[in-house]
């Protein structure tokens, strides 16, 4: 437990189940058990890893498994294809959602949002206020025109008709323009 300054010249080779222990409590170690290897931290800190550059990756040979960019996004791999990217206003997903009990969010191969509960359960919309069904939209901020809409008070419009009011009663049946 002596201090010291060396210059290592030469590796440090250690057989299976050697701890490289670091720190005044070797609360930091590094060591292979003849089947994987580990990087222990059994201190009360954290395990930082930090670089000067401007990522970085865990991969697997030449395939990435995630990437960590500097101030940029962090992309998580399935088979060297990358699956998930955080952006600069949110994320971005390659491929379906899984939301539990095979519940799907997705494209659905026509470039169209599909929604899915292969399941046989019911999909549920649900908002404290009215829900809108809007075509044209191409953001979340241009949300496009309204074709149906069904308000907090139970009434149902197709475009700007109502066709089913408050108390359930069908309303306005004949041509309806959107």
């Amino acid at each position: 437990h002596y201090p010291f300054d060396y210059t290592l010249r030469t590796s440090i080779d250690l057989i299976d189940d050697q701890k490289l222990r670091l720190g005044n409590s070797q609360d930091l170690q590094i060591y292979h058990d003849g089947s994987a290897s580990y990087i222990d931290d059994t201190g009360t800190g954290q395990l930082i890893l930090n670089t000067n550059g401007s990522q970085i990756a865990l991969k697997f040979g030449s395939e990435n498994m995630a990437i960590f960019g500097a101030n940029d996004a962090v992309k998580l791999y399935y088979d060297s294809s990358k699956k998930f990217e955080t952006t600069s206003t949110g994320i971005d997903v390659t491929g379906e959602i899984e939301v539990g009990d095979s519940h799907k969010i997705g494209d659905d191969g026509f470039d169209n949002l599909a929604l899915i509960s292969s399941s046989g359960e019911n999909i549920i919309v649900g908002s404290a206020n009215d829900i809108y069904f809007n075509t044209g939209a191409t953001s979340l901020s241009s949300t496009g025109t309204t074709r149906m809409r069904i308000a907090s008070n139970n009434t149902l419009l197709w475009g700007s008709t109502q066709i089913l009011d408050g108390s359930r009663n069908l309303t306005n049946i004949g041509t309806i323009s959107s």
